[in-house]
């Protein structure tokens, strides 16, 4: 059975069956978890189905390793996390009032809209259809066009508060934590820009809702993983920013709700406590526990009294 037949009976099945889990999709159609798991990944970004649960798209793209004779499913990947099912497929071209639905619904989602922005939403309409709306949203004194960052193609639309955003003189050194699952986040895979490290060729920082980004003047200088389980500098770093950067973390708190502490195991890929930003942790509140750097969400509310 190809990939293609297999997409297809994936499909089918779930018409015939209505919602199912991963395990029973791959029951009914004899197929192994790990290749109905690649199917559903590319109908994922083909359109043609959805999950009630986000957990899939956030575990990335399943790989084959990850599988093990017995399991039903991979570990490291949540695709049986909930239950797969179809969606629906508009019929025929999108009308006019349908496309300038879409273009408001990008502009709202990235304030400016151009064809790499357009790429990632991976949308069955072409950017050429949508080109005309925009420009029309341009008349209309809606939007403002001209180029606004540099790498992008020359052909850009932005709602004029993010023009307002993009012009105004800012602080170049201002600090900002940014969560990579933010629409606002321009750097990473399948993303605006690359991210990549200064001395770890093939960096990966995934979009996850437990991944951030310290940015400094909108260029990224921290990676923080897994709820800040791992630190990674990105650029050189002056003590003085590098501690400026770190007395960011305690807001992961304020968007942890439900996390605890911060627990930090590693700096640059080595151990933190035996790294040069130890004592910057605990300046601003960190304790050292066996291998860790922990911030605890009591002491953070006492520090806000």
């Amino acid at each position: 059975m190809t990939k293609d037949n297999l997409s297809v009976k994936v499909l089918d099945t779930l018409e015939d069956h209505g919602a199912s889990f991963l395990n029973e999709i791959a029951s009914r159609l004899d197929a192994p978890p790990s290749q109905v798991a690649a199917a559903l990944w590319k109908l994922i970004w083909a359109g043609r189905v959805t999950n009630d649960s986000l957990t899939p798209v956030w575990s990335g793209k399943p790989r084959q390793e990850l599988w093990r004779p017995g399991r039903r499913r991979a570990k490291g990947w949540s695709g049986g996390a909930g239950r797969w099912s179809l969606l629906p497929q508009v019929q025929g071209e999108e009308t006019p009032e349908e496309i300038e639905s879409i273009a408001h619904r990008l502009l709202a989602r990235y304030g400016l809209v151009c064809r790499e922005t357009h790429s990632l939403e991976r949308l069955s309409i072409r950017w050429r259809r949508l080109y005309p709306v925009l420009s029309r949203l341009e008349w209309q004194g809606t939007v403002e066009r001209r180029l606004f960052i540099s790498g992008l193609s020359g052909v850009q639309f932005a709602l004029r508060e993010a023009v307002t955003s993009l012009t105004s003189s800012s602080d170049t050194q201002a600090l900002v934590l940014l969560n990579t699952c933010d629409p606002a986040n321009p750097y990473g895979p399948s993303s605006l820009f690359p991210l990549r490290h200064p001395h770890e060729e093939g960096f990966i920082l995934r979009r996850h809702p437990g991944n951030y980004l310290v940015l400094q003047g909108g260029i990224p200088i921290i990676a923080i993983e897994n709820y800040g389980g791992r630190l990674t500098p990105l650029v050189d770093l002056v003590p003085k920013e590098r501690r400026a950067a770190l007395a960011l973390l305690p807001q992961l708190l304020h968007h942890e709700t439900r996390t605890r502490s911060i627990r930090v195991k590693q700096w640059a890929g080595g151990s933190v406590t035996s790294s040069i930003v130890a004592e910057d942790l605990e300046a601003i509140g960190f304790m050292r526990e066996d291998l860790k750097m922990i911030y605890y969400r009591k002491y953070a509310r006492q520090e806000s009294t």
